[in-house]
């Protein structure tokens, strides 16, 4: 069990440093409320994994149908709205930095 949580703490940094170069990269200012946004769709998306996965492993096969038929796709679909509201946030902003 402690290389399992060894294993996802390993992996939250790992995707957290990603995040943040990937919005270095892009020139995207993050503050705290954009950090609280992706920790949220990360524990939704972590959570309906965990969901499905456990199902699974538990044979419940019908379970684990439903919720990788409803959850996967909301969490896909969510993720890339909160990636065009964070780039679409700072283009706003910038461009009233320049109007200014």
């Amino acid at each position: 069990m402690e290389v399992l949580w060894l294993l996802i703490g390993i992996s939250a940094v790992f995707t957290l440093q990603g995040i943040h170069l990937w919005a270095e990269d892009r020139g995207v200012v993050m503050t705290w409320w954009k950090w609280l946004l992706i920790l949220m769709w990360l524990g939704f998306a972590g959570g309906a994994v965990a969901f499905v996965t456990t199902s699974m492993a538990e044979r419940e096969t019908q379970a684990a149908m439903t919720g990788g038929i409803v959850l996967i796709p909301l969490a896909i679909v969510s993720g890339g709205l909160l990636r065009r509201l964070l780039l679409q946030y700072n283009a706003v902003m910038d461009k009233k930095a320049l109007d200014h």
